[in-house]
């Protein structure tokens, strides 16, 4: 049975362009503009109804009513499909939208198609109906003959072929104007100045899921990507209470785990944010910047309406992956495995001790790739705080039976200054993977250029400030106030002090990580950062602070 992520055949590319192929970077940009200004926001004759079965003949009758003769042609079949139940509607429905689309365009076509529910255990069958060659004067053809027993067929089609049909409610459906599902996943916020929209296209594998928008400067071939991901999926906090202004509330990886730039929509910034540097603060401070944050809360409470009580329901959970998940992959062209992936990822987490639920990619901050046209602001956070979060936050958990009885300092050494001889049988390939070294990998490998803003994560209050008098100035001149800075962890200020630091770790954070000291001494306008003593570390308890939030909010004792 055909799944509603087969739609398109005819091209096995895990890439397919949602809009009209244009050869020229001028030809795309008018084409884009085209449909837009053609208007492609549909009237209400191409609106799909269901029409009714008595009707049927009266509305080809009428034919000559919309400048038709009476004898005016059929519409002609496609090629019959079977479909699962659950998406039976919507598959066939953006199939004929597909079929019923002329050069990318749906305007002054009309689609149709018939439909037979419940032929076989959960499967339905469907003939898209070809109507694009004659358009409103096609007349609707009769249903296939029944045998005993069978189900009936429904016909669905624009209300110009079909006037007396009642408005079918169906999810969003394969869009075939690039600008109007531009529009409807990034926003209605136009590009910089400048800028401009040249192509769109879905990325479907099993690494990523996306939604990528080419934006270009003007007729020249200086571009950038643009990217929404369904996989990795953004998440959001299921549990209660939740504090919208906590980092703990909202986790979107895409940007940071690609080494992609957070670059919210309407806001001329690019945030570089490495790992294990804030980056889950930033990603809601990106996602707040674009404001997505009232939709991804309203989410929320539709999200936990539908699943409050029935964790455990696969029925409900099932139910839950096909309402919000489906017609996303509709939209992408992916098939039926990558499909299955995003939607077991999507709740994947509902069960931990801090459960989280997927979102739309539509709720999802906006990456790119080069942060053309935009500031640059680069996250910066001690190196002694980082590796100290890593290694008791995240390599310790995932990876500590590796290395049973490995103190800090002897992780510290191993990781930073190996020289590749092996020990006690034991070695830091062992132990130690890509993944480890890019989240420790330091931030700057040379001092960064004025264009660059540097965002201290200890000091979020004055780091905003940096980063909205850059703003202000020439050529942004963009000076609307930045959201707060989420709050971090708790004990997150001094976690470099929860651990016990020899003096060989300090001297090789110290050469490994000098510019990424000597750039946050400068910002910090101190001769030295703090750097642990050797030996010793903050008496282990519960931690009781979490560092500033900006703009005046602080967190007290927890």
């Amino acid at each position: 049975i055909r799944s509603s992520l087969q739609l398109d055949v005819s091209n096995p590319s895990p890439q397919r362009s949602m809009g009209a192929a244009m050869a020229q970077p001028s030809r795309r940009h008018i084409g884009l503009r085209a449909a837009a200004a053609a208007g492609f926001g549909l009237g209400t004759d191409a609106m799909l109804v269901l029409c009714d079965p008595q009707d049927l003949a009266t509305a080809s009758a009428s034919s000559d009513s919309r400048g038709a003769s009476a004898d005016a042609p059929a519409c002609g079949r496609a090629v019959t499909q079977l479909w699962t139940e659950t998406n039976a509607l919507d598959g066939c429905a953006a199939d004929a939208f597909r079929h019923a689309a002329k050069d990318g365009d749906l305007a002054g076509n009309f689609a149709a198609f018939q439909l037979q529910r419940g032929i076989q255990e959960g499967g339905s069958r469907c003939i898209p109906l070809l109507c694009a060659s004659c358009g409103a004067s096609c007349s609707l053809p009769e249903a296939p003959e029944l045998d005993a027993g069978d189900p009936p067929w429904e016909t669905f089609a624009s209300q110009s072929l079909c006037p007396l049909g009642v408005p079918a409610i169906l999810a969003d459906l394969n869009v075939a104007s690039a600008q109007g599902e531009f529009e409807r996943t990034f926003g209605a916020l136009r590009p910089s100045a400048g800028l401009e929209v040249r192509a769109l296209q879905s990325d479907c594998s099993m690494d990523a899921l996306r939604l990528v928008a080419t934006v270009c400067r003007g007729s020249s071939e200086e571009c950038d990507e643009w990217s929404k991901f369904a996989q990795p999926r953004c998440r959001v906090f299921m549990g209660s209470p939740y504090d919208v202004s906590s980092f703990s509330f909202f986790t979107a990886h895409a940007c940071a785990s690609r080494e992609l730039m957070y670059c919210p929509v309407g806001l001329p910034i690019a945030i570089r944010a490495p790992r294990k540097s804030g980056s889950r603060s930033v990603a809601l401070w990106a996602a707040t910047a674009e404001g997505l944050l009232p939709g991804i809360v309203a989410a929320r409470r539709v999200l936990a309406s539908a699943l409050s009580g029935h964790q455990d329901d696969h029925e409900r959970l099932d139910q839950v992956t096909h309402d919000w998940f489906e017609t996303e992959s509709f939209r992408l062209g992916c098939d039926q495995d990558t499909w299955r992936l995003s939607a077991n990822n999507a709740i994947a987490y509902l069960r931990d001790d801090w459960p989280t639920v997927g979102l739309p990619l539509e709720l999802c901050p906006t990456c790119c790739m080069t942060g053309l046209g935009r500031l640059t602001v680069v996250v910066l956070r001690n190196p002694f705080a980082r590796l100290a979060s890593y290694y008791s936050n995240d390599w310790r958990v995932r990876k500590g039976h590796l290395g049973p009885g490995l103190s800090f300092a002897k992780w510290a050494e191993a990781a930073l200054g190996w020289d590749g001889q092996a020990r006690n049988g034991s070695q830091p390939s062992d132990w130690l993977d890509e993944r480890d070294r890019l989240h420790i990998a330091p931030v700057f490998s040379s001092l960064p250029g004025a264009a660059e803003i540097v965002f201290r994560l200890e000091d979020p209050e004055g780091s905003l400030q940096r980063v909205e008098r850059a703003l202000c100035a020439p050529p942004f001149r963009h000076c609307t106030p930045l959201p707060a800075f989420p709050s971090g962890g708790r004990g997150a200020g001094r976690r470099a002090s929860d651990v016990l630091w020899s003096k060989r770790a300090i001297r090789l954070v110290e050469r490994l990580y000098r510019y990424d000291l000597e750039v946050e001494a400068s910002v910090a306008g101190s001769a030295t950062p703090p750097r642990p003593t050797p030996g010793v570390n903050v008496a282990s308890g519960k931690p009781t602070e979490t560092y500033t939030v900006a703009r005046g909010q602080h967190i007290g004792a927890r």
